[in-house]
Formats: C-alpha cells, sequence, structure tokens
C-alpha cells in the first residue's frame, strides 16, 4: 500500500496521480487539498485530518472521506510500504 500526501487541489487533479493511485492505495488531503473535497467521485480510501478541516471551516463531510486524527495519520504513514508527496 503506497500513501498519497496531497498537499494542493492542482496535484490532486492531475493525470499523473490518478494514474499512480492503486486499488489497495489511500490518498490524505492536507493544506489547500482539503478544498478538492467535493471533486472525489468514487476514489479509494481518502483521509482528511479533522484539524485541518476546523482550521479551514470545513464543515460538510462526504461518505468516502474519513476524518482522522494525528495518531491515525502516524499509523498510515507507519503501515504503507511507500509514501508520496503531491505537492
Amino acid at each position: 500500500m503506497t500513501l498519497h500526501l496531497v498537499f494542493s487541489p492542482q496535484a490532486f487533479l492531475t493525470q499523473e496521480l490518478q494514474a499512480q493511485v492503486q486499488v489497495c492505495d489511500k490518498i490524505l488531503l492536507l493544506g489547500d487539498a482539503l478544498y478538492s473535497m467535493t471533486t472525489i467521485a468514487a476514489w479509494h480510501e481518502i483521509y482528511v485530518r479533522d484539524k485541518e478541516l476546523i482550521e479551514r471551516g470545513l464543515t460538510q463531510t462526504y461518505a468516502r472521506i474519513q476524518r482522522i486524527d494525528d495518531t491515525k495519520w502516524v499509523e498510515l504513514t507507519l503501515n504503507a510500504k511507500n509514501t508520496l508527496s503531491w505537492l
């Protein structure tokens, strides 16, 4: 499993990212990438940090997106075979 750390809305929408994500991968939206939540259709496992949602005043959540705390973020990172950052 690869954990994809996505930091910007532009990176999230690139064809390159879409081509790299495998069925077993997980995607963590960070920073301004949280503003891309509305464009997610049937992606794989998507995560967002609860703290970042609160900081940006984003209250709406989506069924396919899991809200996580920092402990879960560490767990995802430790369980990942690879980690890729998308700036």
